[in-house]
């Protein structure tokens, strides 16, 4: 990477490729098949990248503060976005996490909202409903992390980090 850049996240799929999340470059996500040594563009600017995940299957996906893409042929293709009449405008997306489930992944997203006494929510989004977000029912609470269970086909378990805004 340059001078002047910052690397927001990294994940690696297995077969060793790299990818960063990266802010100061002309675009914000990038690959390196090499250990790190030389570093490609993928796909044109997303907006800052806050997490990235790779699937069983070596798919790439990526969240920015209010949409979540997936990575097909070095091309972003969003997938999901935190828009319109079910959210406030002050809710940004936290934390993802993506699992294959029933034949297709299933994601899941952690939001919190910036205002005090306003919150985020945790929502579940089945790749066959895409845009369709679950709302999971965690109330009154802004959701920093969230994960499925090892067991979530089978109990729908997932594990979040929240918190009420309260010392």
């Amino acid at each position: 990477m340059s001078s002047g850049s910052d690397i927001t996240c990294l994940a690696a799929d297995s077969n060793g490729m790299l990818y960063a999340g990266v802010t100061g470059m002309p675009s914000n996500l990038y690959k390196s098949p090499d250990d790190g040594q030389n570093w490609q563009a993928i796909g044109s600017d997303t907006g800052i990248i806050i997490d990235m995940v790779i699937t069983e299957d070596d798919i790439l996906y990526f969240a920015t503060y209010n949409q979540i893409f997936k990575s097909v042929n070095d091309r972003n293709i969003v997938v999901a976005s935190l828009s319109g009449s079910f959210t406030d405008p002050d809710t940004a997306i936290t934390s993802f996490d993506v699992s294959f489930c029933n034949g297709s992944h299933t994601i899941l997203v952690g939001t919190k909202n910036k205002n005090i006494g306003q919150f985020g929510r945790a929502y579940v989004i089945y790749d066959d409903m895409l845009m369709q977000w679950q709302d999971l029912g965690l109330a009154d609470c802004d959701v920093y992390s969230v994960a499925f269970s090892p067991r979530f086909q089978e109990y729908n378990f997932i594990v979040a980090m929240t918190s009420d805004e309260t010392d």
